[in-house]
């Protein structure tokens, strides 16, 4: 387990190849740590497992493409998940998705790229300006109000991309 400061992505691959249990950034909190230490005792214990199981068969089966397809599968319902249940959080970006994944913000970033064939931000945004449609259609509320629901840090700035994206503004878009 490493404790680190750099969030640079090149030194997490490095801990990667060494087989460190995780690659942790400051600051973190006491559950938090108690956490990854719980984790890298439980993968120090399944080697340990292991050890005695690759004395048995000496050949260890490969990952398949199944079980590659089941960790795409995860990583992507986790991703979306927390966006869905954080989207009216202003704060959400990739650096808050990336410690809640415990990954890189960068890696993050490639993978969620390489999976969603778009940018990271760009699914958050359309994603708010989904949310933002459903409350303009089922609500009466004003523009500030679903501004602050979908997480947009400010009615304009909501205005700003509602209008970029939809080519209307959410009060057309409203009456329409």
């Amino acid at each position: 387990m490493i404790l680190s400061g750099h969030q640079r992505f090149d030194y997490a691959q490095k801990a990667l190849k060494l087989h460190c249990a995780s690659y942790v950034l400051k600051p973190i909190d006491k559950t938090q740590l108690c956490d990854e230490i719980r984790h890298a005792l439980e993968l120090k214990q399944n080697q340990s497992h292991q050890k005695s199981a690759a004395s048995i068969s000496s050949i260890a089966p490969a990952k398949t493409a199944q079980d590659q397809l089941a960790e795409d599968e995860d990583f992507i319902f986790r991703v979306r998940t927390y966006i869905y249940y954080n989207l009216s959080d202003p704060d959400l970006n990739r650096s808050s998705i990336a410690e809640y994944l415990h990954m890189s913000p960068d890696y993050l970033s490639y993978v969620f790229h390489q999976k969603f064939n778009q940018t990271l931000s760009a699914y958050i945004t359309s994603m708010r300006i989904d949310k933002a449609k459903e409350l303009l259609e089922k609500t009466n509320w004003g523009m500030d109000i679903i501004a602050e629901k979908t997480g947009f840090s400010s009615s304009s700035y909501f205005h700003k991309q509602f209008k970029k994206i939809t080519g209307i503004t959410p009060q057309q878009y409203r009456s329409e």
